[in-house]
């Protein structure tokens, strides 16, 4: 089997930050209301990589298969 016909699966790969980056961004805000420290801000952007790489990890493994 040839990659090109498989290729459009990667669209569903990179979906991973559709949906993380808007729920870190979210979580960072609340948190950075909650104490206006850097702290929340660094832990939005912590919770968005860990999404975007366990979403990441998934579609890839399925893509492989």
């Amino acid at each position: 089997m040839s990659i090109e016909p498989m290729a459009w699966r990667w669209i569903f790969l990179s979906s991973a930050w559709a949906i993380a980056v808007p729920f870190g961004s979210a979580v960072g805000i609340h948190l950075h209301r909650l104490r206006p420290l850097f702290f929340g801000e660094v832990m939005g952007l912590a919770i968005t990589w860990l999404l975007v790489g366990i979403f990441t990890g998934i579609n890839a493994h399925k893509l492989r298969l």
